[in-house]
């Protein structure tokens, strides 16, 4: 009796935190080439590879120490030769080791206003390869 109580224990907590877990906006595949610019126009500019974008933020990798990024929370989202989106201003979600040096950072866009969510919406169209 008690192994079946825990069973439907685990079941009803794994139902409860995908109802609870969804996401407000779809995440998309990014094309390759596609990047978030930390400083850009500067001599500090770094250009990080995009993984995954929504609506809601985006995740990229790049290699460092998680602090190395702190300062940064103003960005620019560009594709090779495509549509850009700049002064983005952003938060971290999830910070975590992947492999070797590579560090997969998660961000949440923030402040965005209509002609941004607009600019990014266009932006997520073009550079998405296809649904998480």
């Amino acid at each position: 009796m008690k192994a079946s109580l825990v069973k439907q224990t685990q079941k009803d907590v794994l139902m409860l935190r995908k109802i609870f877990s969804r996401r407000k906006h779809s995440r998309y595949h990014a094309k390759e080439k596609t990047f978030i610019v930390f400083q850009p126009f500067t001599p500090d500019e770094q250009r990080l590879q995009i993984i995954d974008i929504s609506e809601g933020g985006c995740a990229f990798i790049y290699t460092g120490e998680e602090r190395d990024l702190e300062a940064m929370c103003q960005v620019n989202l560009m594709s090779d030769n495509l549509h850009h989106v700049e002064g983005l201003h952003l938060s971290k979600v999830r910070d975590q080791h992947v492999s070797g040096p590579f560090r997969r950072r998660g961000v949440e866009f923030q402040w965005l206003g209509a002609l941004d969510k607009e600019k990014l919406k266009k932006f997520i169209d073009q550079v998405s390869l296809c649904r998480c």
